[in-house]
């Protein structure tokens, strides 16, 4: 019974990872307006920082294109700095916070999951800049879907998706 409930959990946090996505995509779409190319080359920058990490030595690997990558990920960045700034304002203009109650909120369920003391807990939430990251986040997601009109869709019928795709 419990792998039921797992499964189900897992498929319905996918689902709203799914809601969440489509509706800053689209956003995204909507708000048409030039991000400064500072901060798309920085979020450029930071995927090389990435590949960099990753890497043995930290440094690129031998033959790496710099200039090729750099043009493929392009649009990728361009999507993370619109996103970006229009999620600053949008958490400016509901704002937006990381409440104490929050915090505690989510201690108190990760108590329960991970069969832990919920202060121990506690107080690692509280020093991680991560927590308030995903309480912000969390709270975003909300008030995109509180004022999005959402279609559900019969995931085996491809005309009705198709039809979704050119609205």
């Amino acid at each position: 019974m419990q792998i039921k409930k797992d499964l189900q959990k897992y498929y319905d946090e996918q689902s709203e990872k799914h809601v969440v996505n489509a509706l800053t995509n689209e956003i995204v779409r909507r708000h048409e307006f030039t991000a400064p190319q500072t901060l798309v080359k920085g979020i450029i920058d930071s995927y090389v920082d990435e590949i960099k990490r990753e890497q043995p030595n930290k440094e690129l690997p031998k033959g790496f294109d710099l200039t090729r990558y750099s043009e493929s990920v392009r649009p990728s960045a361009l999507w993370q700095a619109k996103w970006m700034l229009i999620r600053e304002q949008i958490i400016a203009k509901e704002k937006i916070t990381a409440e104490e109650a929050d915090v505690e909120k989510l201690a108190e369920e990760g108590a329960a999951r991970f069969n832990m003391e919920k202060e121990r807990l506690l107080e690692y939430y509280k020093k991680s800049e991560s927590t308030n990251e995903k309480i912000v986040s969390d709270k975003l997601a909300a008030i995109l879907r509180q004022h999005a009109v959402i279609k559900e869709i019969a995931a085996d019928d491809p005309s009705k998706l198709a039809e979704l795709e050119h609205a």
